[in-house]
């Protein structure tokens, strides 16, 4: 409130915040309090969507999954120096948030997954003693899995749908306010082009109508609703304008 009176209300069109609750119950207050516009943080969003996706017991088990062969690996100093030897390079790299990480580590096993099993069928591996321990039994039985694999690539498939919105939004290059609804429109054909289960759609839809879905954002943008969108977004900053026509005079 301290920064709208140093500006001024009338200067102030949107305020942006994170999407914890005491910053959505100030949000809220401040939209009572004044004619402007409070809006979560995009990134945030998208954010919890991997959260909540990530929280589904198939999709919790092939990330726990992933993060054993990691560990394992990174857990050994003479495995952890092969496979930077044979892959050229580490498989965990950390992402902008805990949860884009684990869409980022899966899609770098996957890609590595080749030379992976190039160790594991070594014969410098067979004969190490980590070939006999009971983790590295369930490692090289994951490694060689078609079928977790396959649930993986399907996974990080649907993750990057979210991953390259989220990097669009998170970006401090260009304001993307603009075209918000329109890449959550193309976030949500890819993930029917690549048929996506309902329930991952429904965490989608929940998510956007819940906290990102905005007149504000509608106005700006491209959306089919632009002229309602725009309507609303008028009579919230200038409640006293009769129409379009009158706004701001």
């Amino acid at each position: 409130m301290d920064v709208i009176k140093e500006v001024g209300q009338a200067n102030v069109v949107q305020i942006v915040t994170d999407n914890g609750s005491a910053f959505v119950k100030a949000g809220k207050l401040l939209m009572k309090k004044y004619n402007l516009y409070w809006t979560p943080c995009a990134a945030h969003c998208i954010d919890l969507m991997f959260e909540d996706i990530g929280k589904r017991d198939s999709v919790a088990q092939l990330i726990g999954n992933g993060r054993k062969i990691t560990n394992f690996i990174y857990n050994h100093g003479w495995l952890l120096a092969k496979m930077r030897q044979v892959c050229g390079g580490d498989i965990v790299r950390l992402g902008a948030t805990k949860f884009a990480t684990n869409y980022i580590a899966l899609d770098s096993l996957l890609k590595k997954r080749v030379d992976l099993k190039k160790i594991f069928i070594s014969n410098e591996l067979a004969s190490h003693k980590l070939s006999r321990t009971e983790v590295g039994h369930e490692v090289e039985r994951l490694m060689f899995d078609h079928v977790y694999w396959e649930k993986v690539e399907k996974l990080v498939s649907i993750y990057e749908a979210l991953y390259t919105v989220f990097c669009i939004v998170d970006s401090e290059v260009v304001p993307t306010m603009s075209f918000v609804y329109e890449l959550i429109r193309l976030m949500k054909t890819n993930l029917d082009l690549l048929k996506a289960k309902e329930w991952v759609k429904h965490i989608i839809a929940d998510r956007w109508d819940r906290t990102l879905k905005h007149p504000l954002h509608a106005a700006v943008g491209c959306n089919p609703e632009l002229l309602q969108a725009v309507h609303e977004v008028f009579s919230k900053l200038d409640p006293n304008a009769e129409g379009l026509c009158n706004f701001g005079n």
